[in-house]
């Protein structure tokens, strides 16, 4: 176990990656149990029912998001830094191992999560839709970013296609979310002038 994580958290972590990979129906406490090397009864006491552990992850991605959003403030000052780390961070890292975002992990079978898991993840999703669209906002108002539309809408254009290039990813390779990254970059940034040719002295 991790010395800086309590064995709850190595539970709601694992269960976070296994959301992410297999989804949220295709792992049981026995395999949770078995992964820890701890007897099922072990995960039944940090967690009663499966909809407490689900509770407990949409709770800890929502952590997890403000706490990549601080480090990105921190290292990076304009919003095209920012916007570059938090593909970056949030969906490039995850594509490249296979996994999707945690709220469309979740978000699949929101209609069958319990209700403090639903509001949860909402929360978390709506945390992160507010944040982009403050970056992009800030970047329009730089000229650094040039977009149609509104910074929410345009925001949620960005989210909506980063998340479905994860599961494309899964099918046609890494290469397909790398091609639709770019393109979204392209359709925002606002490319700086080409510098002139000097004219040629005159021999």
């Amino acid at each position: 176990m991790n010395p800086s994580r309590s064995r709850k958290d190595e539970i709601v972590a694992l269960s976070e990656s296994l959301i992410r990979t297999q989804g949220c129906n295709a792992f049981s406490y026995y395999d949770l149990a078995e992964a820890l090397r701890l007897r099922p009864a072990a995960i039944h006491y940090h967690f009663p029912h499966k909809d407490d552990l689900l509770t407990a992850v949409a709770v800890s991605a929502g952590e997890g998001f403000k706490q990549t959003v601080a480090e990105i403030e921190q290292q990076y000052a304009s919003p095209a830094g920012q916007l570059r780390a938090f593909i970056r961070r949030m969906y490039q890292e995850p594509a490249g191992e296979g996994k999707l975002c945690i709220v469309l992990a979740l978000g699949s079978d929101f209609n069958s999560l319990p209700p403090a898991c639903s509001e949860a993840l909402r929360k978390t999703s709506t945390a992160i839709l507010e944040w982009l669209a403050t970056v992009l906002a800030a970047g329009r108002e730089q000229r650094s970013f040039s977009f149609n539309g509104t910074p929410r809408s345009r925001a949620q254009l960005v989210l909506s296609s980063l998340s479905a290039s994860l599961p494309l990813s899964r099918l046609y390779g890494k290469r397909i979310f790398t091609e639709i990254q770019q393109q979204l970059l392209n359709d925002i940034m606002v490319q700086p002038p080409a510098k002139s040719r000097a004219a040629s002295p005159k021999k």
